[in-house]
């Protein structure tokens, strides 16, 4: 959404973790992960904390930016995005 920050948009609560959602679009081949850069960079403050959609240290799976917009756009589109229905 252009002009919109992540502190500006809206997030339906869950029923699963990101990280299971993203499992779940990975098998079904619904998306892909983006490339990871040679070396690796850090995607975040926090060395000890693994992204793996970003495949990258730097902060936790459960809060990517980038993976929380790529479900809220399934959700908004109301596409099946997990095993079990999502709450609107």
């Amino acid at each position: 959404m252009k002009g919109t920050t992540n502190t500006d948009r809206k997030f339906t609560p869950l029923s699963q973790s990101r990280e299971k959602i993203l499992e779940y679009l990975l098998a079904k081949g619904t998306i892909i992960l983006p490339k990871v850069s040679e070396p690796p960079k850090m995607m975040g403050e926090n060395q000890e904390k693994l992204c793996k959609f970003h495949r990258a240290l730097g902060h936790e799976t459960e809060d990517c930016f980038v993976l929380k917009n790529i479900i809220q756009d399934f959700i908004n589109k109301d596409l099946k995005i997990g095993d079990d229905s999502v709450p609107e």
